[in-house]
């Protein structure tokens, strides 16, 4: 400890000077900034290993923070290093122009000089005079380097043959290759109904031309040049399908088959298979597409029950894809006037598209007036649930608009669904027959003590005890302090609705010590405070119990019971 005492002087006499001597802070800032590169370079490649192929532009920026701070266009030079895997290589230095005033970057695109898909003036730098050879920059131009047997970096390389480029600048260096990568397959998910639209993902960067537009190709079953990129192993393809990037420079593209439409499916269980190709605007034949890579996925149409359904268009109604019943269901099994309705419907064969939240139709109507109907549109929960919701009220007339339905105490609630693609669907089509079926939902439309809507009418608060002043006073209070136990009772119906609110006070053997009541008249939707007065007389545990019911005369329950524990003279 002796020996280091002199060594921990030091620094707080160093800390000490850092803050009295100005000059310091500067020599240590400068000290530290040294330590790292002042200049970095970023591609379009970053974000896929750092590989670009083909007809593909590569955007490449470097950034100055030295040159950011005045309004002059400055330069900066750029050394680049081309290797070909199968000839000789070259070397270039190249000046680059700032992309504006005090911006610090500095801007080039690298292409083969064979590239013909994306041009200069297909581009949207960063550099605001323009590309060279776009046909509007004049000067100050971002550089458009081309490599290739007579380009800017003269390599003995074809188009589609492997690249290595060393991009350097001052002390910076990074490694971009000209490279293909392998595409790789994916869906939305693993399983879909009869009629759903089908997300297919193709991975890959040897399709991502540029790097600031949704590139895109298109898959044609009949027609060149991608009529070979798919096989399907199950079923057919129908129609072509255009497959576009998630966005730019992404290199993710998405297409959509519809069940039943772009695909024919012969069987539940299906595979999808990619035939790997570097350049998408030529068939596998092409020199550049010669590889035997593939990629798979698999995937089923139909749940794993019910009947086989037959896919429109298909010829073989043996195997075919399978459908499902849709199934109703409803938030309560009764409910009173002036109550919301909650109904669900779960159809799979519904859900078409993982990709959208979609809506199917219902109609509802009370009692036996099945032409007194409103129709309602059900909502689909999530963009991939299958499971659809829909609300409407009950009151005294029937309003398409206002979504409400006239019911009286004693009514039968019908909903009904008509689901075109039910498990039978195949059987009905082979006969002839309509293949679409009504399901029904029903529940009471009743104030019956025992439903479960008269209970749930209103919403009791859990007591609160305070002082005469309102103050909350916890759960633990004197004995023979004054309280007042105090809650409050909610109104969920849209109509008015008397009620007899009860405080209770039980002991820890459930023996009732206190029991007041208010008697009251709720208006639509509103709330009322209810209070009682209490001094507790003996120290022990007890429980503050409040309800309501709709009266003395018939008792109807109108809320769930609300407690809360307290402690009367206990530490």
């Amino acid at each position: 400890m002796i020996r280091m005492l002199p060594f921990a002087f030091s620094l707080i006499m160093i800390f000490f000077a850092a803050l009295l001597i100005p000059s310091f802070v500067p020599q240590l800032a400068g000290y530290a900034h040294a330590q790292q590169p002042l200049v970095t370079v970023q591609t379009s490649a970053d974000s896929h290993d750092g590989r670009f192929f083909g007809e593909s532009v590569l955007q490449v920026v470097v950034y100055d923070p030295d040159d950011d701070d005045d309004s002059d266009l400055n330069t900066k030079t750029v050394d680049i290093e081309a290797e070909a895997s199968t000839g000789s290589g070259d070397s270039d230095t190249i000046v680059v122009p700032e992309t504006s005033g005090s911006s610090g970057r500095f801007e080039f695109f690298l292409s083969h000089e064979l590239a013909t898909t994306v041009q200069p003036e297909d581009l949207d730098p960063l550099n605001n005079a323009g590309v060279e050879g776009d046909g509007s920059c004049t000067a100050d131009c971002a550089p458009f380097v081309t490599f290739g047997p007579s380009g800017v970096l003269d390599i003995d390389s074809d188009l589609y043959e492997d690249v290595r480029f060393e991009i350097r600048v001052d002390d910076s260096m990074i490694v971009v290759n000209y490279e293909e990568t392998l595409g790789e397959l994916s869906l939305d998910r693993e399983s879909y109904g009869s009629n759903s639209i089908v997300h297919v993902f193709v991975n890959d960067q040897d399709a991502n031309l540029n790097p600031f537009e949704r590139d895109e190709f298109v898959v044609d079953p009949d027609n060149s040049p991608d009529m070979d990129l798919f096989e399907l192993d199950g079923g057919q393809f129908a129609d072509d399908v255009t497959f576009r990037e998630t966005g730019d420079n992404t290199g993710i593209f998405e297409g959509e088959y519809e069940l039943g439409s772009a695909i024919d499916a012969d069987s539940k269980s299906l595979a999808l298979i990619l035939h790997e190709k570097a350049n998408y605007d030529s068939t596998l034949d092409a020199e550049e597409n010669d590889s035997n890579n593939t990629d798979e996925v698999s995937f089923t149409v139909g749940n794993t029950s019910g009947s086989i359904g037959i896919i429109t268009g298909g010829n073989n109604n043996n195997s075919q894809p399978q459908t499902f019943d849709a199934v109703l269901s409803s938030d309560k099994n009764s409910y009173t006037i002036g109550e919301i309705v909650t109904v669900n419907i779960t159809d799979q064969d519904a859900n078409t598209n993982s990709d959208a939240i979609e809506s199917i139709n219902i109609e509802a109507f009370s009692g036996s007036s099945a032409n007194d109907f409103i129709i309602l549109s059900a909502i689909e929960t999530d963009n991939d649930s299958g499971i659809f919701d829909a609300k409407f009220k009950l009151g005294s007339n029937t309003n398409q608009s206002s979504k409400t339905i006239a019911a009286t105490d004693g009514d039968v609630l019908t909903v009904r669904y008509n689901d075109s693609r039910p498990t039978d669907y195949a059987e009905k089509v082979a006969r002839g027959e309509d293949p679409s079926r009504v399901f029904t939902l029903q529940v009471k439309v009743s104030t019956d003590i025992n439903g479960s809507s008269s209970i749930q009418s209103t919403e009791m608060a859990i007591p609160s005890i305070t002082d005469a002043a309102g103050h909350e006073l916890g759960n633990s209070i004197d004995v023979g302090q004054q309280v007042v136990l105090s809650t409050t009772i909610t109104n969920k119906l849209d109509r008015d609705q008397p009620f007899l609110a009860i405080v209770e006070v039980r002991t820890s053997d459930d023996v009732t010590i206190l029991l007041e009541w208010q008697i009251g008249k709720l208006h639509s939707n509103a709330k009322s405070d209810i209070a009682v007065s209490w001094s507790p007389t003996m120290p022990g545990e007890y429980t503050v119990r409040a309800f309501a019911i709709s009266g003395f005369t018939n008792g109807d329950i109108l809320s769930h019971i609300a407690e809360s524990k307290i402690k009367i003279g206990i530490s």
